[in-house]
């Protein structure tokens, strides 16, 4: 099976994905969601190394993990078994965004609800998520974009403003686009699907300007 909508509900593909998980460029990123679970207590899935890790210049910033990113594969990944990643995926492919691109994250990046069903993280729980924000950001020294996909990942953008000074300085292009669940993406009359995707073209228009050599 090759990577594509839902690819992790293949075993033998989830397996191989894991085995990279200590690759250079997300070690230290996931060396950071070890930390955030272990302070937690709570599942925390590590970045997909068929991202972009510590190279990426866009950042996917959702709002916390899913079940099957919990418990099935493990990983924030586009590739996971569940029909938010699939709608995330999809618009990535229409955007022409490159996987190396990008590294998706979360708000709250620990899994929030139970083994059966995820919830809505509480506003205690999104203020603690903020404070790993952070972290996770001053890994991503090329990072240029940033798309707050959902209400929750747009809260923890807006803290980014008081947080700058630990960022030395640094500013980020920041897009805001609804949450790519299903509920979400294709609610009628809503065009969550339409600016999903024209969020992520317009990411891809920041790399790589019209008639220009990109940055």
């Amino acid at each position: 099976m090759t990577a594509g909508p839902r690819a992790h509900a293949d075993p033998a593909f989830l397996a191989a994905r894991l085995a990279r998980l200590e690759e250079p460029h997300v070690a230290g990123l996931n060396a950071l969601a070890e930390q955030i679970e272990r302070t937690t207590r709570r599942p925390a899935p590590r970045v997909d190394p068929d991202s972009g890790g510590t190279g990426a210049r866009v950042l996917l910033l959702l709002e916390t993990p899913s079940v099957a990113g919990t418990y099935g594969s493990g990983l924030i990944s586009l590739d996971n078994d569940d029909a938010t990643a699939a709608n995330l995926l999809r618009a990535v492919e229409a955007s022409g965004l490159a996987r190396t691109d990008l590294v998706v994250w979360n708000a709250v990046p620990w899994f929030v609800g139970t083994a059966e069903r995820g919830v809505a993280p509480s506003a205690g729980e999104l203020r603690l998520g903020q404070t790993w924000l952070v972290p996770f950001l001053t890994l991503l020294p090329r990072l240029e974009v940033v798309v707050a996909l959902g209400r929750s990942a747009q809260a923890a953008v807006t803290h980014l403003s008081t947080a700058t000074p630990a960022l030395g300085g640094r500013r980020f292009t920041v897009l805001l686009a609804p949450h790519p669940s299903q509920r979400v993406y294709n609610r009628p009359g809503y065009e969550g699907r339409e600016r999903v995707h024209a969020a992520l073209a317009e990411a891809a228009g920041v790399l790589r300007p019209p008639g220009g050599q990109g940055r």
